[in-house]
């Protein structure tokens, strides 16, 4: 029915990626246990209950799956009315923005926080014979949540062995709601010159591991760099607020380790939340929109030891309980952004009386 051996040397590989040996072996199970046509368009949320995965680990999972030849991955864009399948692409450049289903005959737009979504097959190459022909129609079930396309591309490791897959030049794929996270280091032309280039590249690249390590474990994906900042995006907003916090303690500990002066340098750290649109930037996948721009701008209000956040974020229920439980205050203060007519308020989110002065970007 599988070749097992074949199946059994990938899976090896996906080991030696990263993988861990216990999902390794149940993943093994599943498959040489499962009917062939239950191999074909699996929603992979399914199978994480079925070999106990976290979410991160689910998605490494898909990535290696693929990266390695055990799967082949889809991006399903499905109905939200009937949550038919009315189209599909192989790739990133697929996807467009509107598609029509035939079942409702009508128009809907695409979103890849909520029907544009992730399904994977065994790869035809691994079956005794020939593979089974996926159904002509799919319903998705709504009982059961699928991977969106936007967890997916938050992924890091997505992002490393799929940096290519972009939309097409002339198409955006919009996010319906998404958190948007940025960080600055505070006073940093001041840190390179008391450190000497090579020490402060060394500094930049332990201060990004650290970042991308809590980004991920928050269930954030970091979508690119610029200089020694980084974006990253979370689907909830409560995450993006306990990441930020865990960011700016850790990275003043590595200010420590260093040496270095903990009155004068930290992270500064802001986060907006909103529509955005997924886009081609000189075939990099990258973010769009005025979430995005929000949160850029208002990074100037972060200190030290606080975030600036919109008032989207500290209205958000489970973002103030969040905020109660670890005795975090609220600042308002009454900013008018240029450019940015329907926000007149930034919230800067501190530890109860103990506010710092802004400090001056580096």
């Amino acid at each position: 029915m599988y070749k097992k051996e074949a199946i059994q040397l990938i899976l090896k590989d996906m080991y030696k990626k990263g993988m861990r040996s216990g999902p390794v072996k149940n993943l093994y199970r599943l498959i040489i246990q499962s009917p062939p046509e239950g191999l074909v368009l699996m929603n992979p949320n399914i199978m994480a209950v079925k070999l106990d995965l976290e979410q991160v680990e689910l998605l490494d999972m898909v990535v290696l799956g693929v990266v390695c030849g055990l799967f082949e991955m889809q991006w399903d864009m499905a109905c939200p009315h009937c949550h038919g399948v009315a189209d599909h692409s192989h790739d990133m450049s697929g996807l467009s923005a509107r598609s029509h289903c035939l079942s409702c005959k009508a128009d809907f737009d695409n979103f890849a926080d909520e029907n544009i979504t992730v399904a994977i097959s065994l790869n035809p190459a691994l079956y005794e014979g020939q593979a089974p022909e996926p159904p002509e129609r799919r319903t998705l079930d709504p009982r059961v949540r699928p991977v969106s396309a936007l967890e997916l591309i938050g992924a890091p490791l997505f992002r490393k062995y799929f940096s290519s897959q972009v939309p097409a030049v002339d198409q955006s794929v919009k996010i319906r709601s998404v958190t948007v996270l940025f960080t600055d280091l505070i006073q940093s032309t001041r840190l390179y010159n008391a450190m000497g280039d090579l020490q402060a590249y060394a500094f930049v690249k332990e201060h990004f591991d650290i970042l991308f390590s809590h980004i991920v474990h928050n269930a954030g994906g970091v979508i690119k760099t610029i200089g020694d900042a980084v974006m990253a995006l979370f689907r909830e907003p409560v995450d993006a607020v306990r990441a930020a916090f865990e960011l700016k303690q850790s990275v003043n500990r590595l200010f420590e380790e260093k040496g270095q002066k903990k009155e004068s340098y930290g992270l500064r750290v802001s986060i907006s939340s909103g529509t955005a649109l997924i886009v081609n930037m000189n075939d990099v996948l990258d973010l769009f929109g005025t979430t995005v721009n929000v949160s850029a701008r208002i990074i100037k209000f972060s200190e030290k030891d606080s975030v600036a956040a919109t008032p989207g974020i500290t209205d958000d229920k489970k973002v103030r309980e969040y905020l109660s439980q670890l005795g975090i205050g609220v600042k308002p203060l009454n900013e008018r952004l240029k450019g940015f007519p329907g926000l007149n308020r930034v919230d800067v989110l501190s530890v109860k009386g103990k506010w710092f002065s802004r400090l001056t970007t580096g």
